[in-house]
């Protein structure tokens, strides 16, 4: 590899030093995350970089293994490995197992449209720092699409009971 400010060729190691990398998105992340995770859906897709601590729930909501999120509910991550990633087309990113409930991560304030089946369903929010749930709703009736009213940067989830 050649070093054009020294004029020196370089060993790809030294290169990779003297390389600026900038930051990672959620937004990159989490692509990076779902386009391997359905190009190799029985693998395990572990993912790292800079700040990868930050990144911890684009990992998780991209369908990624061993993501570190601050979550210890134990019911939560049951159910969340069950759950399929949803393609986004919205302000949000979606895990979803249509009969038992999904997990949302919003990006912005407003509504964000929740398709689960027909049912009554506890809604938490989740804060994505401490991961310490909040009930939102004990039991909410949802009959085809319903909209949640979502603050930016929270987690919510919906479990069928």
């Amino acid at each position: 590899v050649y070093a054009p400010e020294g004029g020196k060729n370089l060993a790809p190691r030294q290169h990779a030093r003297k390389m600026k990398v900038g930051k990672v998105t959620f937004d990159q992340a989490y692509n990076a995350v779902s386009e391997y995770r359905a190009k190799y859906p029985e693998k395990a897709v572990i993912y790292y970089a800079q700040n990868y601590p930050d990144m911890a729930w684009a990992v998780f909501m991209g369908g990624g293994s061993l993501a570190g999120i601050p979550v210890k509910d134990q019911k939560f991550l049951a159910e969340a490995a069950t759950m399929n990633v949803v393609p986004r087309v919205d302000e949000s990113y979606t895990m979803l197992s249509k009969k038992d409930g999904c997990i949302i991560y919003s990006v912005a304030d407003g509504n964000v449209p929740v398709d689960l089946e027909q049912g009554k369903y506890r809604v938490e929010s989740i804060d994505p720092k401490t991961g310490v749930s909040t009930v939102v709703n004990k039991g909410i009736k949802i009959k085809g699409q319903y909209m949640l009213p979502s603050t930016a940067g929270k987690v919510y989830w919906f479990r069928k009971i």
